[in-house]
């Protein structure tokens, strides 16, 4: 049978979407972005999927979404097939609209268990992990149940009792498996590496411009992109590429100077949502966006610490006079209402200079 293509046949290209970062792109955040930066999809921060059926319940807050916010994906990460199968069967249950895994994250804490970008040194696991995944759909598709499935009691009841006040889709079709991933390890490999990942036939492969070795350091290679763009052109995988893409303007050009379908933007996104549009966005609009942001995560994640939300409210905070003691205080910020101070504080001051 055919692999799922899902959504991905459906969205307009060149697609333009926000890239999944760990500890950033939380439900909030997410829901901020679709608001008012009308990315072409989002992708959840990812989750272990060793941890998740091991029944550790708190990452199941990691796979939160707003069901009118389509298209959404769960991101998977970790190296135990089995484990993924049983994972890729709650995001079904869920409701997301495709699961994508995650071979690109360079952590240490992830790399040295053999997970994220050192996947890239070994393609057969990769290729069976991606199996592993549809096998999962394929088991929610055929109406096995999360009795079935998922053997911790607790994290079964947790799941059953998520489904059953959010508005989800039932038992619907395949959904699509998608990869995002790295050039290479610590050399750039990016022709081969797809060739390899091409084999099981993913829908989607999003490849970030640099190996495991640079972190996030250097600058992203498109031309490296472009290669492996080149090398899957025929194959019906959407190519995305990811790395040092300021706003759509940048990722238009990036799609046509290197023949990727998409971008995803990451980095450049947080306290920008306006980067998906293009546009630069007043003062005023980033100051009570801000004030938005910090009150939605106070509701959203009541008993999570505020500092989580304080990176994004930093974001927000610039290109006025007063944004560099402003930052200082938002990064001191114990809640949501003195946040909400400080930033109609500043919001009378813009207005009036």
């Amino acid at each position: 049978m055919q692999p799922s293509r899902g959504f991905w046949l459906a969205l307009p290209r060149p697609i333009v979407a926000l890239s999944p970062m760990d500890g950033v792109t939380d439900v909030v955040a997410r829901a901020i972005a679709l608001r008012h930066g009308q990315p072409d999809l989002t992708i959840t921060e990812f989750v272990s999927v060793e941890g998740l059926v091991r029944g550790a319940i708190a990452l199941l807050e990691d796979l939160r979404f707003i069901p009118s916010d389509r298209p959404v994906i769960a991101q998977l990460y970790g190296t135990d097939p089995s484990a993924y199968r049983v994972c890729a069967t709650i995001a079904c249950a869920l409701g997301f609209d495709g699961i994508d895994i995650n071979m690109g994250c360079p952590a240490l804490t992830v790399a040295n268990r053999g997970a994220g970008a050192a996947l890239i040194r070994n393609p057969d696991l990769a290729r069976r992990i991606i199996a592993s995944v549809r096998e999962g759909i394929d088991d929610w598709g055929l109406g096995k149940s999360l009795a079935r499935t998922v053997d911790h009691p607790r994290l079964r009841r947790a799941i059953a009792e998520r489904v059953a006040r959010t508005e989800t889709r039932g038992r619907t079709g395949a959904i699509p498996v998608s990869v995002k991933t790295r050039i290479g390890f610590d050399s750039i490999e990016a022709e081969r590496w797809v060739a390899d990942l091409a084999a099981a036939e993913p829908a989607a492969i999003t490849l970030h411009g640099r190996t495991l070795k640079q972190m996030y350091s250097g600058t992203a290679n498109w031309d490296a992109i472009g290669r492996a763009a080149e090398h899957l052109r025929g194959s019906g995988i959407v190519v995305l590429g990811n790395g040092d893409v300021a706003d759509r303007r940048e990722a238009l050009a990036r799609c046509r100077d290197y023949g990727v379908d998409g971008v995803l933007i990451g980095r450049a996104t947080i306290g920008n949502p306006w980067a998906f549009l293009g546009q630069e966005a007043t003062v005023a609009q980033r100051l009570r966006v801000a004030i938005e942001h910090a009150e939605l995560f106070a509701t959203a994640h009541a008993s999570r610490p505020f500092m989580a939300v304080r990176r994004h409210l930093h974001g927000y905070a610039r290109g006025f006079a007063g944004a560099s003691e402003l930052r200082r205080q938002l990064m001191l910020a114990p809640d949501a209402t003195r946040a909400r101070d400080l930033l109609e504080g500043a919001l009378v001051v813009s207005a009036a200079a």
